[in-house]
């Protein structure tokens, strides 16, 4: 089993890794490279790959995801709340390639001991929604504490947040999904394969990226593009939800049918109209056809 250790430059990677393999550490100098130690925990042999933490050394991590089987990332808890959000947009960036989600994660919170004590671990897990995270790339995170003090520890032994608890659960997980994980692992490679000679047929000019996609799928800007753009594009098929051609036709004959008739029955409603006012009509007063007159215009004769 192959795990990578990873984390900002000055998290504590090199002292956990010298806490795994119980060895006293020698060189305090910040890790520039890769070192590379053999874990045994419960008969079980495991490769563990340190990486430099610096942005240099950050610009190779990627290399060393694929053949990865779990992640332990470091962190330093006692600095502040800006590194912090660095260290785990860090994380965030790591779980986006598509070579370690959804593998499983122990992040360790390295000076523990040095930290105000109105810091806890839910704090942190909180504060950067640890659970939303894990939901959103499919991995499985835990959370333990290093280097605590005897305080801590005691909190440690009833919540199982030390560093060995978190390496017992590590290592249960990788040995109750080691087909699962094993199988992912020869996706990998096979992906990584196969980028590898298309990127040299491109590069060689034998193939054209534009026409060639290994999975073709609209882009969300093509989407917004194709629907902005509807009222632009004029299809001669009929929709499967519109009635037949025959019932199209007898219902535009009938809407034609039925508008002469109303037209046919305006005229007739409008020339009986002018012929009723045309009809001289006896009134009182002789008022008639229309001719209208004030009352005392009107005169009678005696």
């Amino acid at each position: 089993m192959r795990i990578l250790l990873l984390g900002l430059a000055g998290s504590g990677k090199t002292e956990i890794a010298h806490q795994l393999i119980k060895a006293k550490r020698h060189d305090y100098q910040a890790t520039n490279g890769a070192h590379s130690y053999n874990i045994i925990h419960s008969d079980t042999v495991c490769s563990l790959t340190e990486i430099g933490g610096n942005e240099d050394m950050q610009k190779i991590w990627h290399h060393y995801y694929v053949g990865t089987m779990a992640l332990i990332y470091c962190f330093d808890m006692s600095t502040t709340y800006t590194e912090l959000k660095r260290a785990f947009c860090l994380l965030n960036e790591i779980l986006q390639n598509c070579y370690m989600s959804g593998k499983p994660v122990l992040l360790v919170a390295t000076k523990s001991d040095i930290v105000d004590e109105s810091i806890q671990w839910y704090d942190i897990e909180n504060t950067f929604q640890m659970e939303a995270m894990a939901r959103t790339y499919g991995s499985t995170i835990k959370l333990c504490y290093s280097n605590v003090n005897t305080d801590m520890a005691r909190v440690e032994r009833n919540f199982n947040l030390n560093l060995m608890a978190g390496i017992d659960w590590l290592f249960k997980y990788l040995l109750d999904n080691f087909s699962i994980i094993q199988m992912r692992l020869n996706c990998d490679r096979n992906m990584q394969n196969w980028e590898v000679q298309r990127n040299k047929l491109i590069a060689e000019g034998k193939l054209n990226l534009r026409k060639y996609q290994r999975f073709p799928r609209r882009s969300s800007r093509q989407k917004v593009w194709r629907y902005t753009h509807k009222h632009l594009r004029h299809s001669s098929r009929r929709p499967r939800t519109a009635p037949a051609a025959s019932f199209s036709t007898w219902s535009t004959a009938f809407d034609n049918q039925r508008t002469m008739v109303a037209m046919d029955s305006h005229n007739y409603r409008s020339a009986s109209l002018e012929t009723t006012n045309s009809i001289p009509v006896l009134v009182p007063n002789a008022i008639c056809n229309g001719d209208i007159r004030h009352p005392e215009e009107i005169t009678t004769d005696v």
